[in-house]
């Protein structure tokens, strides 16, 4: 996701990934559903076109999908491991660390 659609987690990213409705296991609602959406007035494009233009973009064959956690029997497991993820870069973003300060010779005039 990272290099074919960086930002994604974003919550500025269009359209943003709505965490209370994320669910990894409706193609309407899942990472794919959400990011790969098209806004056509008031209503996005049918679920399983989101998806399968998610999956599309990412070079994921259909039959592949389970493979990276996209679809399967228990795809819905990793929900609450993705809503994590994402709020921990959101939080992240929100919060940057400062650079660490250099220190020793090399931070000395010539």
């Amino acid at each position: 996701m990272d290099t074919v659609d960086p930002g994604w987690w974003r919550t500025d990213a269009t359209p943003a990934v709505d965490l209370p409705a994320l669910n990894m296991a409706d193609p309407h609602t899942c990472l794919l559903g959400q990011r790969f959406s098209i806004p056509s007035g008031n209503n996005h494009q049918a679920p399983r076109s989101a998806y399968k233009r998610g999956l599309a973009a990412l070079g994921i064959a259909a039959g592949d999908a389970y493979r990276y956690g996209v679809a399967g029997v228990d795809v819905d497991l990793i929900t609450p491991g993705v809503r994590r993820l994402i709020a921990s870069r959101r939080a992240a973003a929100d919060h940057p660390t400062e650079p660490p300060v250099k220190r020793g010779p090399a931070c000395l005039p010539s």
